[in-house]
């Protein structure tokens, strides 16, 4: 029999019984306590009902609260393999994207300084297993990723290379140094041509000439005031 991961949740939330009894009330789905101490050791199966309010009261599906699929815990060490290894198959632009990163945080080591000149396999050892969780911890803290670790079994090999690769992109770029121009743009430009482009393209969609013709004036416009502020 799978076991479910009723009290795990709730020991990672730092709740007693009672603190999730009261949790559960508080969202209008009252549980006792001596009920939810039978279904963590199995003595009795939830309801249907049941299993999805616990579910959304974790934020977790309800096939991961009854057990099936792998840990968070498991399933992040299996992200962490799935890294490594499409580091050194180089694939997509998974070595830009780590190397650039290491570089932008002054991080000295690679993870190729861990092998030898004449290594083939790149064994995921106790070593590199620390490098990687030392220095790209931080992935697991973006919801794409957290998304993958509760329902890891919903996901190909592809689709998770895929989300690491885009959020250590990310991070990258918050480490880069912010320009002058950039923050003027930031500060005044950004918004002004995300709300230009959406009313020029609800204008090319649904708008007369006119309307056309002044979205076009207003974005060129903004565009005529960055170039003024920025060249």
């Amino acid at each position: 029999m799978v076991k479910n991961r009723i009290r795990e949740l709730r020991e990672e939330n730092n709740l007693t019984l009672k603190g999730l009894s009261d949790g559960l009330k508080s969202k209008g789905h009252p549980l006792s306590a001596s009920s939810l101490i039978k279904y963590e050791r199995g003595e009795r199966n939830p309801s249907l009902e049941t299993w999805e309010n616990l579910a959304k009261f974790f934020n977790v599906p309800v096939s991961y609260l009854q057990g099936q699929g792998p840990s968070v815990e498991k399933a992040k060490s299996q992200i962490i393999s799935i890294l490594h290894n499409r580091y050194f198959e180089g694939w997509g632009m998974m070595v830009d994207e780590v190397d650039g990163f290491l570089k932008a945080t002054n991080t000295k080591e690679t993870p190729f300084d861990f092998y030898g000149d004449d290594e083939t396999d790149y064994e995921l050892t106790d070593k590199i297993k620390v490098f990687w969780n030392s220095h790209f911890a931080f992935i697991f803290n973006y919801p794409e990723i957290i998304d993958i670790c509760v329902n890891f079994d919903l996901y190909s090999e592809d689709e998770i290379a895929e989300r690491i690769q885009n959020v250590i992109r990310t991070e990258w770029l918050k480490q880069l140094p912010k320009s002058n121009a950039w923050k003027i743009f930031n500060a005044k430009y950004s918004d002004q041509l995300v709300k230009a482009e959406i009313s020029l393209n609800l204008a090319v969609r649904l708008g007369t000439k006119s309307d056309v013709k002044n979205a076009i004036t207003n974005y060129e416009k903004i565009l005529n005031n960055l170039k003024r502020d920025l060249i």
